[in-house]
């Protein structure tokens, strides 16, 4: 991971501020190429989702029971949305006893951000191939997860 004096930092927010993050990247938000997936849950809400696995993700979330946990495909990840104001935040999962995340990057855009993008077909992709993909990808989780 990268340290704190090194890295820029991105702040996102679902829209009652329930959940919030701090994604630690060298990466400029101007330079972020960020995935469209084309399954179902992302074709309805329209996630611009992006990670970092060299930089760190904070997890701030004000009211845990206000937070719904939804499991679709081949369940190994919890796509976090807020029960609040309907917002889906960023999808998190375990792996060998640490957390990684894809942030939903509209949490931290504007309104007129027209970031780069491409696509991801992970419909096409076994548990195995998922699971090592999100290894690979994915920002590791350093606070706030699992909520208290």
């Amino acid at each position: 991971m990268i340290s704190p004096a090194e890295a820029m930092r991105i702040e996102g927010r679902c829209h009652c501020g329930n959940v919030s993050y701090a994604l630690r990247t060298r990466e400029r938000l101007d330079d972020v190429v960020v995935r469209i997936c084309a399954c179902e849950f992302c074709l309805r809400h329209r996630p611009r989702h992006w990670s970092d696995p060299q930089g760190s993700l904070e997890i701030a979330i004000e009211d845990p029971g206000e937070i719904v946990r939804y499991r679709f495909g081949h369940g190994t990840a919890d796509f976090l949305i807020c029960r609040r104001c309907g917002v889906y935040c960023l999808a998190i999962t375990e792996l060998d006893g640490d957390f990684r995340a894809v942030c939903n990057l509209n949490l931290a855009l504007g309104r007129g951000a027209r970031p780069r993008e491409t696509t991801l077909e992970a419909l096409a992709e076994s548990t195995e191939e998922r699971m090592q993909r999100r290894g690979a990808k994915w920002t590791p989780v350093v606070s706030g997860w699992p909520p208290r």
